[in-house]
């Protein structure tokens, strides 16, 4: 036997104020799924939020209660049923001096639910979608949910596969937060001062947008005055040589949309291109003077990774004055 109350502070304590609720369904759990099955034995609370189970064999049995939408159980917490033991040829006395009772608080939900800013998904680089029909893993992510009277986070979790959840909390005030991500930056739109009420449904959107990557490039620079230069890397042919540039992301997490451009100078030509990691695309015709060398890499450039590539270039003849030349990443 035991008792259903009302808990209106959702304490999991029946306090002195708090009253009774008639008509809520009560069971015996037979195969413990948390559910009325048919067959299963059940009764209702009467006037004074009291019920009963007479005449039990002995045994273990699982007592357990039917959720009423509007309501969250708050005793036993989350959600659980009694556990009962009666043994012996007669009832344990100490069981029948036992209150099984049940407390619920008025509640409503708050649907909280994930977003990627535009072309800044995990499934998306370089303006393409690279996940087909597939959606990016939302359950990497993760939430909770604080409530601002008691201070008091009563939900935490990760997002479902499809990055929505719905989360049933007694009336209050509250406020949502999504855990830390090296990677994101998270922003936020009606996640502050939800203010719940009974059946009331709030929304709550969480949208990332991914933090820049960290990227340093390195260049090999040489002088040219008209004579060998002992530093220069010699290349075979006149006037030809190699500088190595250098990329590295210093992030710990990958970084996308990677180019790296090197305009060169009039007084220069590309002889070749050879980057030592073959995701780098490089578009450079050849045979042009101060042409501009653009290098794309193809997929996520990976978090802590560094990459060459070597350019060959021929001097103009005649060419007296130093030659600067730069590249850049981004």
């Amino acid at each position: 036997s035991g008792t259903k109350w009302l808990d209106k502070n959702a304490n999991g304590k029946q306090d002195y104020g708090d009253t009774t609720l008639k008509d809520w369904t009560i069971f015996i759990d037979a195969n413990n799924n948390g559910k009325l099955d048919t067959g299963e034995a059940s009764t209702k609370t009467n006037a004074m939020g009291k019920y009963s189970f007479d005449d039990l064999q002995p045994g273990s049995y699982t007592i357990c209660e039917e959720q009423q939408n509007g309501y969250i159980q708050t005793y036993p917490e989350n959600k659980s049923c009694h556990s009962v033991v009666l043994d012996g040829s007669t009832v344990n006395p100490t069981v029948k001096l036992m209150s099984y009772d049940f407390g619920n608080a008025k509640a409503g939900t708050i649907i909280v639910k994930k977003k990627f800013n535009k072309w800044q998904s995990p499934c998306v680089s370089g303006g393409e979608s690279r996940c087909g029909d597939a959606q990016p893993d939302y359950s990497l992510f993760s939430f909770s949910i604080k409530n601002e009277s008691t201070h008091k986070v009563v939900y935490q979790g990760n997002f479902d596969d499809d990055g929505e959840v719905s989360v049933v909390v007694p009336e209050g005030k509250y406020t949502v937060t999504e855990g830390y991500s090296e990677q994101y930056w998270p922003s936020y739109k009606d996640c502050e001062d939800i203010r719940i009420s009974q059946y009331s449904k709030k929304y709550c959107t969480i949208t990332n947008n991914r933090k820049p990557a960290i990227l340093d490039i390195d260049k090999q620079d040489y002088s040219i005055d008209g004579t060998k230069d002992p530093t220069i890397q010699a290349a075979p042919g006149k006037n030809t040589f190699y500088y190595i540039v250098t990329i590295k992301n210093k992030s710990n997490f990958a970084a996308q949309n990677v180019e790296m451009n090197d305009d060169l100078p009039s007084s220069l030509k590309l002889v070749a291109i050879e980057p030592n990691d073959t995701n780098w695309e490089c578009d450079a015709p050849n045979g042009a003077w101060g042409q501009n060398i653009e290098c794309e890499y193809d997929g996520d450039y990976p978090a802590n990774t560094t990459t060459t590539i070597k350019l060959t270039v021929e001097l103009k003849d005649g060419t007296k004055n130093y030659v600067k030349n730069y590249a850049c990443v981004d």
